[in-house]
């Protein structure tokens, strides 16, 4: 599906999210049939990836990615505005 129809990507500065402080995490979503989440150490190395099948964990995951798109730049628009 991402080769078909391409991935896009956003760029959150860390800064901007002081407020919204679960925002800094690495979660994915798989659809409506699981989301994960990874746990670093102070090294930022893997500690462990989460992955949960509920209902209630894919709505909150959904909720934080809706959430994080309110403070999110889409990358062409930031290669745009270097080159103005």
């Amino acid at each position: 599906e991402q080769a078909g129809r391409g991935i896009i990507v956003s760029l959150v500065r860390e800064s901007d999210l002081t407020k919204e402080p679960d925002l800094l995490r690495d979660f994915a979503i798989y659809g409506d049939r699981a989301m994960g989440i990874q746990e670093l150490d102070e090294q930022s190395h893997t500690v462990r990836f989460i992955l949960s099948f509920d209902q209630p964990s894919i709505r909150q995951a959904l909720d934080r990615w809706e959430r994080l798109t309110l403070y999110s730049t889409s990358f062409r628009e930031f290669i745009d505005r270097l080159q103005t």
